[in-house]
């Protein structure tokens, strides 16, 4: 009998989540975005990530995350970014230099993102490579969807600023960003309108980002992880999470990136911060990818076949820690 009150105590323990910063769970479980449950064997359509079509073409599209079907920055843009980069310094909370200022990179989305970014962030500050003055700060919230966080009155910046000032930050020292975001509540998965279409979302959210974040000198945009695990259960919830949507997600971003480029009205540096392409975290499932990333269902993935497990996280946050400290925009702020 006492080894069952034992048993029973160590389980209501285990069952109590802890908290971060705006009272936003940690546990991937607290913030569903869409009741869903998980299949391993589900039938997915031989789609290629962006990265691995490069040259090759899905639906008349170019893949490669910039034009040309290429991965890697080139041209005028290789020397924009490098160029927007350059500008990071170490400011006060007034957004003026300081050499005892801090730069600030916050991460923004919603759950997925935020336990992607906080596995980034505990590799970033237990590598002894990231500066003492540069902080990252996960301003993501489970169940926000790029719907919930576009306009500058919406309660997601509050709570963001609520984060930064926790720390002892303000918004004038956010210098760079992360984004990975969705429009959890669109179910469109028609190709190319879905995709167009959350370009336009995501473009409102830049703009609000400039105007929240005056000294935002780049922005990083990150495809989606794969979620074609999970299937829609009967009230069909939050149906933009799901397949094939996390594949246009991808998309959706470098299309973004392509018409900053081409200097297009509505993504033109005066419009929207300066925005290049980061992670690009969606895989076939488990099927590996040229660069041998993948995820797998069952050690990968939770139980509503959604949100990663610990183990997940680990995987995703190494792809960001690889990125941020490897990428040539990175090296001389972040390392």
């Amino acid at each position: 009998m006492k080894t069952f009150y034992l048993l029973l105590i160590i389980a209501i323990a285990g069952c109590s989540k802890p908290e971060t910063e705006n009272n936003t769970p940690t546990s991937t479980a607290d913030s569903l975005e869409t009741n869903t449950e998980k299949s391993c064997s589900i039938n997915q359509q031989n789609l290629v990530p962006i990265t691995d079509l490069g040259t090759g073409y899905y639906r008349g599209y170019q893949g490669g995350l910039y034009p040309g079907g290429q991965n890697q920055r080139s041209g005028a843009h290789s020397s924009q970014a490098l160029s927007q980069a350059a500008q990071i310094q170490p400011l006060n909370s007034n957004g003026q230099p300081a050499a005892n200022g801090k730069v600030v990179l916050i991460g923004v989305g919603a759950s997925n993102p935020r336990t992607e970014f906080e596995a980034f962030k505990q590799q970033a500050q237990t590598s002894g490579l990231l500066k003492s003055g540069t902080v990252l700060i996960n301003t993501c919230i489970g169940g926000q969807g790029v719907q919930k966080m576009n306009q500058p009155s919406a309660n997601y910046w509050q709570q963001a600023e609520n984060t930064l000032q926790q720390a002892g930050l303000s918004t004038q020292q956010v210098q760079a960003a992360w984004v990975e975001t969705e429009h959890t509540g669109n179910a469109d998965t028609v190709f190319p309108r879905a995709p167009q279409q959350l370009m336009q979302d995501i473009r409102t959210l830049l703009v609000t980002m400039k105007q929240k974040f005056p000294n935002l000198k780049i922005v990083y945009l990150s495809g989606r992880a794969f979620s074609g695990y999970a299937m829609a259960a009967a009230n069909e919830v939050g149906k933009g999470l799901l397949y094939p949507r996390d594949y246009y997600n991808g998309w959706t971003m470098k299309w973004m990136v392509e018409k900053q480029i081409n200097n297009e009205s509505g993504y033109t540096l005066s419009e929207i911060p300066f925005i290049t392409m980061s992670t690009y975290l969606w895989s076939r499932g488990a099927q590996t990818r040229n660069d041998g990333y993948f995820l797998d269902c069952m050690l990968d993935v939770g139980p509503d076949g959604l949100h990663l497990t610990a183990a997940g996280e680990q995987k995703t946050g190494q792809q960001l820690f690889q990125f941020f400290f490897s990428d040539p925009t990175c090296t001389g702020w972040i390392r």
